[in-house]
């Protein structure tokens, strides 16, 4: 995937994410936007936290290859929770991350 590619897709993302918020004409609430985004059980003795960017090759291939097989064994089996942090390194990452807190968290990580 090239540059232009993905920014076209944040931007997608972005305008949908946004219209529909001013659509419903409410306010982000920040609390919600800020905090962790947790996948999995919410108890798991083990928690995982990943610092990623979305403009990371190195973190879209860990999303691509890796993360399905830990999601599989450990995750969707109650024994590991993910805790995703926002580790922008660059403008369009740092915008994007920002877009995607936006959406409600049900949506975040699919």
């Amino acid at each position: 995937m090239d540059r232009r590619t993905l920014n076209l897709g944040i931007l997608a993302f972005g305008t949908t994410v946004l219209a529909a918020r001013l659509a419903r004409a409410q306010d982000v609430d920040l609390d919600a936007a800020l905090k962790p985004r947790i996948e999995g059980d919410p108890n798991a003795k083990l928690t995982m936290i990943e610092y990623s960017s979305l403009t990371c090759p190195h973190c879209a291939t860990f999303h691509a290859d890796i993360l399905p097989k830990i999601r599989e064994t450990y995750i969707e089996t109650g024994k590991l929770r993910l805790e995703m942090r926002d580790f922008p390194l660059d403008q369009y990452a740092l915008r994007a991350s920002a877009m995607a807190r936006c959406a409600p968290e049900n949506r975040y990580f699919p």
